[in-house]
Formats: C-alpha cells, sequence, structure tokens
C-alpha cells in the first residue's frame, strides 16, 4: 500500500513534471534522477533489474541534512509498482526532453524535402 503522503507527492510531482515545472537532474547512478528543492529537501526516483532479474523502483526523500527521512520501493511484482513506475517514467522522460524532441524530429521531416544528414563524397 502506498502511503497517503506518498500518493500525494507523486500526484504533485507528476503534475508540475509534465508541466515542466519540476527540473531533474540525473544522479551518479545509471537510472537514477533528482529534484533538489529550493528548501534542500532532495527527492530521487530510481529503476534497475535485480539480482533476480526483477524491475525495481525506488522513491527517496532526504531532509536537508542529507538523511533519508522516507522510502518507497516496489518490484514489479507488487500491485503498486505500477503507480510508482509510472511516475518514474514522466521523471525520464522529462528529463531527456523525449515529447519536445519527437515534435522537433516530427516538424523537420514535415518542413524539408529531404531529411537526414547526407555525408559529403
Amino acid at each position: 500500500m502506498i502511503p497517503e503522503h506518498f500518493k500525494q507527492l507523486i500526484q504533485k510531482l507528476s503534475e508540475k513534471t509534465k508541466a515542466q515545472c519540476a527540473h531533474w537532474t540525473r544522479t551518479s547512478g545509471e537510472n537514477e534522477y533528482k529534484l533538489q528543492l529550493n528548501g534542500g529537501e532532495v527527492i530521487t526516483i530510481d529503476k534497475w533489474l535485480d539480482k533476480r532479474q526483477n524491475y525495481r523502483v525506488e522513491m527517496l526523500v532526504y531532509n536537508t541534512e542529507s538523511e533519508i527521512v522516507d522510502r518507497l520501493t516496489f518490484t514489479e511484482h507488487d500491485q503498486e509498482f505500477v503507480v510508482l513506475d509510472q511516475f518514474y517514467d514522466v521523471v525520464r522522460r522529462s528529463f531527456f526532453k523525449v515529447d519536445s524532441t519527437f515534435q522537433k524530429i516530427i516538424q523537420e521531416i514535415d518542413n524539408q524535402d529531404n531529411v537526414g544528414f547526407k555525408p559529403v563524397t
């Protein structure tokens, strides 16, 4: 079960992230992203394949002293996994600017007769 405070946090951060009003950065982890709030608190979201080849997704909340104050972790077999996994995808897509990249590509294809870089021979 997802605690109510996490449900609210995920909903509000999803809305801000989709509106491009949350500025996520990448951590040293391969698939981990963080949001540093103005007050100093930090939220991270991470997804990885564990030793049993199961996907895990984890959200951590840190206080201003960089201490973990709460965490939410699910494996792909948990019923609640989909909620956190969808949020992870919102963050990842925002970080990589997926939607604007596709819009730019489609616009270029629509507006040019020839597309792609033609090497000089």
